[in-house]
């Protein structure tokens, strides 16, 4: 019988920089000459971050977007997305999460259908920790915590916009919380694969299993073929950051669009991309919480016809 099909699974925070972490595997040589299956989860229905990945590199993409990848509402959606990818028999797998998964699953389930058991095995679970905004979101993010507390390995990314003390705290922080799991300190990612190789799979995963979306937390789709006032979006933005937990997908402000992405109080824009599911030049997924959801898709239809304010 054929030997197992690993699985390097990615969790993260919203914005910790997941995708530009697969990305960043998808280059390293011990990867790039593999057969690859990817699985990219998100909570909403707009395929954003599957058209962030580098499709050259990627192989086989499979894209999970009705809700967390850990929760029961998408079990049966993974089960035959396994099975499927079982069947094309790559040689590693990627799984990258939604920033919101709490990763209590995926172990169980594949112990618990033995077609999977069978075939996969976890080679590492990896935590991407945002080293600027984590400290902010842990203390009322569950999910936030439980990614940190539950992974094989943690990566902390993004360090060039901390100062030397502040990534020490952070540390030291990780190291309370997951004693067990080596650290790495980084920038977009950059890990190499003798750091993966490294990792045990000793996972110590809560069996909990979840049977629907975090609690105050949704997604909403944003799609218009309208040119979008600039001042009013960015006065939306504003008026409701502390609700939105994330933003991204493509803008049009009447120039064309571009990509924009809210993470951790900071808003970039970058040139347009292809969205899976997206039939307008406006098309964006949000993630937000504690607020109502047709309050704030309201305030982003707004937008649209409000060209002179």
């Amino acid at each position: 019988m054929s030997s197992k099909i690993p699985i390097i699974l990615i969790t993260g925070y919203l914005g910790s920089g997941k995708t530009t972490f697969v990305n960043h595997l998808l280059t390293l040589p011990e990867i790039a000459r593999r057969k690859v299956a990817l699985v990219i989860n998100e909570f909403g229905s707009l395929g954003v971050d599957g058209s962030l990945v580098d499709s050259a590199r990627a192989g086989k993409k499979y894209e999970i977007n009705s809700g967390s990848l850990f929760c029961s509402c998408t079990k049966l959606q993974l089960v035959a997305t396994l099975q499927d990818i079982a069947e094309a028999r790559p040689d590693i797998m990627l799984i990258e999460a939604t920033g919101i998964a709490e990763p209590a699953d995926v172990l169980s389930l594949i112990s618990d259908v033995p077609s999977l058991a069978e075939q996969f095995t976890v080679q590492a679970t990896v935590g991407l920790i945002d080293a600027k905004n984590f400290t902010k979101v842990v203390a009322f993010m569950a999910a936030a915590r439980r990614q940190a507390e539950s992974v094989d390995g943690l990566v902390v990314n993004k360090t060039d916009l901390v100062s030397p003390a502040q990534l020490q705290q952070l540390r030291v922080l990780l190291g309370e919380m997951n004693p067990r799991a080596p650290q790495i300190s980084v920038t977009q990612g950059g890990v190499s694969m003798d750091w993966l190789n490294s990792l045990q799979p000793i996972s110590a995963m809560d069996t909990r299993r979840c049977d629907r979306p975090p609690v105050n937390i949704f997604s909403a789709s944003i799609q218009t073929g309208r040119p979008v006032n600039r001042q009013a979006f960015m006065k939306t933005l504003a008026d409701y950051s502390e609700n939105m937990l994330r933003l991204k997908g493509n803008v049009d402000f009447g120039d064309g669009p571009v990509f924009v992405e809210l993470a951790g109080g900071d808003f970039l824009t970058k040139p347009a991309v292809n969205i899976k599911g997206a039939d307008s030049g406006t098309a964006l997924a949000v993630i937000a919480w504690n607020m109502d959801k047709k309050k704030l898709t309201a305030a982003f239809e707004k937008t649209f016809s409000n060209q002179s304010a």
